[in-house]
């Protein structure tokens, strides 16, 4: 249940995935509707949380969406201004699995600018987390797992994409302090 939790926490800022193409996750793209989205899926997704429509967070979902040969949960989060978040999980992996998924991260977006955090997330879990940024996308990354990262018995990885949102310029607002 911990997981869940944790999972519930980072949703607070949105979003996921492994593949990207113009500020979206795999074939979606950023402000799609439901509709939309189950049609370049092919499959449609099912409210979560028992309130599709609620104002924040995800509020659908596909199981067993298939991601590198794993079984994946899929979260979407699509409001009134269409997608803006794509969440996924996949449990009970390896330390083999969770370095393969980071490693796709890799060969896709590059080498992180930053350098791997550790956040120790209670109840002797840790979150290891890696971000990139897109042109239009911002991805993390975390590794949970418990005790040490080689030997842990618990382990699932979480993958969020989110759109970046792009930042007013500075030198017109300096007066909003």
């Amino acid at each position: 249940m911990r997981w869940f939790a944790v999972l519930a926490f980072l949703v607070m800022s949105l979003a996921c995935s492994i593949q990207t193409y113009a500020g979206g996750w795999y074939k979606t793209e950023w402000g799609m509707t439901e509709d939309d989205v189950a049609k370049s899926l092919g499959i449609y997704p099912s409210p979560y949380s028992g309130d599709p429509n609620k104002k924040s967070g995800f509020n659908y979902r596909i199981n067993n969406y298939p991601i590198a040969n794993k079984k994946c949960y899929v979260f979407f989060a699509i409001h009134e201004n269409g997608l803006s978040g794509v969440g996924i999980t996949a449990e009970d992996i390896s330390l083999d699995d969770a370095v393969d998924f980071r490693e796709m991260l890799v060969n896709k977006y590059g080498y992180p600018k930053e350098k791997d955090r550790e956040i120790n997330a209670g109840s002797n879990i840790t979150n290891k987390i890696t971000t990139w940024t897109t042109d239009d996308t911002n991805i993390t990354f975390i590794h949970q797992f418990n005790g040490s990262e080689l030997y842990s018995q618990y382990r699932k990885i979480i993958i969020q994409y989110r759109p970046k949102i792009k930042k007013e310029n500075p030198e017109n607002n300096e007066d909003r302090f």
